[in-house]
Parts: C-alpha cells; structure tokens; sequence
C-alpha cells in the first residue's frame, strides 16, 4: 500500500488547531473496515462499540465516512442521538481513488426545527 499520509496536510491542521486538536474521534468497530484507517493514524481516533458511537459528549464525536455511493454509518443514526444538539466530523473521500478531500465538522440540532450545519472545514 502508497503511503499517502504526507498528501493529507489538512490532518496537521486538525490537530494545529486550538478547538479541534484537542478532540478525539470515535468510529464504530463494526464499520472499522470501511474507514481508510492507516490515512487516518495520525489523527485522534478510537474504535468503540456501536452503543458508545451513538454516546455524546465534549472530547469526543463520531466520525463518518462519506464517498460518492453514502455515507458509512448510515447518516440517520444521528437521529438515535439523545443530545438534541452535537457535532460530528464528515470524511470526504472518493470512491474509485480512495483520495481522502477533508474532513467537515458538523452540528446537528434537533430542537426546535431540525437543521444540519457546517461548523468548519479542513480541506
């Protein structure tokens, strides 16, 4: 396999960053093997039961995968989030080349009328 790490700059800048570096990102143990995970080795990353996935709280968001065929989990479970508001991060990635684009932190807000909305973008 291409070590590609050198071409994802904006991983860096994740962790660069006074908000966002501090954050872990948690991905699902039973989606592991539709992640690009040796890209992602240098960002703050854990594997956890799909239960825990689902768990909001400060230091850590679920992160998902997304290419031109879907999203990885499917991105309804965030319904099943009992927070009505919390952010998440989006990785963007093609499908044929497997280039990884960024990666997007969302917020989703349940209260009131539902809304999804890009907080920031690391590209």
């Amino acid at each position: 396999m291409i070590d590609r790490t050198n071409n994802y700059l904006w991983i860096q800048s994740i962790a660069n960053h006074d908000i966002y570096g501090k954050l872990e990102f948690k991905i699902p143990q039973n989606k592991v093997n539709n992640y690009p995970i040796d890209e992602l080795k240098n960002l703050n990353v854990s594997f956890v039961s799909p239960e825990d996935f689902l768990k909001v709280d400060d230091q850590t968001i679920p992160l998902f995968f997304e290419t031109s065929y879907g999203m990885t989990p499917d991105i309804d479970i965030v319904k099943f989030i009992a927070n009505p508001k919390f952010k998440f991060g989006v990785i963007k990635s093609s499908f044929l080349s497997g280039h990884l684009f960024g990666l997007t932190i969302k917020e989703y807000d349940s209260s009131g009328t539902e809304s999804l909305n890009d907080i920031i973008k690391f590209s």
